[in-house]
């Protein structure tokens, strides 16, 4: 008998345990395209740089093609300096897959592209939360509305 509880015990934490790997916060890892249209706009949150004692923030932009941007108010930097060195410096691919966010940022002085790769916590109308796993570190931005 006691062999049976045994048994039984170990078969519930190992199911417990698969379902625990399966979900990723909130979010329904089925809908990726609803959210690559969701993530579409232009998002903030206090600046790295500083650690916002001005008030500066830095700023995301995610295109419906597939590219990107950013800049930080922090490091003294505009979108119109980003725009002007398209696809170089504060440039990025982005794609989402299995609730996983994959930016390629480009840096056009040395030609190099690092990959970065969050889990999406939470992606609304207004805030969206993305965890840096090897960083393991989270990002909280708010939707800007021009």
């Amino acid at each position: 008998m006691n062999k049976k509880v045994l048994y039984f015990v170990f078969l519930a934490v190992v199911v417990s345990g698969f379902n625990s790997c399966v979900e990723v916060g909130n979010i329904d890892t089925s809908k990726d395209d609803q959210y690559t249209a969701d993530i579409v706009g232009r998002w903030r949150k206090a600046s790295e740089s500083d650690q916002n004692p001005s008030g500066n923030y830095l700023y995301y932009v995610y295109r419906s093609d597939g590219w990107g941007y950013t800049w930080d108010e922090g490091d003294d930097f505009t979108e119109q300096e980003t725009l002007d060195n398209f696809h170089g410096n504060g440039w990025f691919e982005w794609s989402i897959y299995n609730a996983t966010l994959t930016e390629k940022h480009h840096f056009k002085s040395s030609a190099a592209i690092t990959t970065k790769t969050y889990k999406i916590r939470q992606l609304t109308d207004t805030r969206l939360v993305k965890f840096d796993e090897a960083g393991n570190k989270t990002q909280t931005l708010t939707r800007v509305v021009n």
